[in-house]
């Protein structure tokens, strides 16, 4: 693991060569510059993890220094070095982004420790960014296996309305997800199954079962196309026949509740299934008929 970088910036010599010692002395990597324009310039072509800067210096003070440097990297940690003077410009380089700041004249212990605060600030922030980034993938790569699912993934809220479908809603049914939040989920069922999901759970808003985790049935629903019109001599033109699995939405660190949160369900596309084990029933009869 390499050794953290800092660079040092002041128009002092004596100051930089005495807070570079103090630093390497601790095991850090130190770098350094006498003014602002110098300081951009080393910053361009390497990576600090922390910058020491006074704000008084020629050519380019340390407001415009920093400024430059957010432009380069906006994460970098910034200590502002500045006389008893100048504690004013301090708070205002505070607000404008940097870290910290030392008042010179400082006792090295200070600087040791503010400098080490500093680089353990940098871990925190690249450790959350690095969490940040893991956890934007892992949610990409399931919302990725939820859209690309053949099977109908949804959740319904304590009142047995949507509050998340999956995108074969559209494909299977002709639902538009985004349109489905807050439907009744009733509202797309064969009349003869409505409430057939939520008698299962609740009655008269008392729980019909145990609420633990992992608690689930599984059923037989009849779930209707959008903008189909319902035919009494062919029910699979306005239905899709599915076979449902739900599941309540409890938190699997509770071992039972009475609290009714919700479903999760996935229901399968089993019509043509049901189509065929039909036409098989009837040609039986048929052939049962005939003989």
């Amino acid at each position: 693991m390499r050794p953290e970088q800092i660079l040092v910036v002041d128009d002092e010599k004596r100051i930089v060569e005495s807070i570079s010692r103090c630093l390497t002395s601790e095991g850090f990597r130190v770098f350094y510059a006498y003014d602002g324009l110098q300081a951009v310039t080393l910053f361009n072509t390497q990576k600090f993890d922390l910058v020491l800067m006074d704000i008084s210096m020629p050519d380019m003070d340390g407001y415009e220094a920093m400024a430059r440097m957010f432009e380069l990297d906006p994460e970098v940690l910034v200590i502002i070095m500045t006389g008893f003077a100048s504690v004013a410009s301090a708070v205002s380089a505070l607000k404008q982004g940097a870290w910290d700041y030392l008042k010179k004249p400082f006792e090295f212990a200070e600087l040791i420790k503010t400098v080490k605060n500093g680089i353990v600030q940098r871990h925190l922030i690249a450790e959350k960014k690095s969490y940040a980034a893991r956890l934007k993938a892992s949610e990409k790569k399931y919302q990725y296996m939820i859209d690309n699912s053949p099977d109908l993934i949804f959740t319904l809220d304590e009142n047995f309305c949507f509050s998340f479908a999956n995108q074969q809603f559209e494909i299977i049914l002709g639902y538009l997800p985004v349109e489905l939040k807050g439907t009744a989920f009733d509202a797309i069922l064969h009349e003869e199954d409505r409430c057939k999901l939520s008698r299962l759970f609740l009655a008269d808003g008392c729980p019909t079962r145990d609420l633990s985790h992992g608690c689930s049935i599984a059923l037989n629903l009849r779930f209707k196309k959008a903008h189909a019109e319902e035919n009494r001599y062919d029910t699979y033109s306005a239905f899709a026949f599915m076979e449902m699995k739900a599941s309540v939405l409890t938190p699997p660190d509770i071992g039972s509740t009475h609290d009714f949160n919700g479903i999760y369900a996935v229901a399968r596309d089993v019509t043509d299934r049901i189509r065929l084990e039909t036409q098989l029933r009837q040609a039986q009869k048929m052939e049962a008929i005939g003989t």
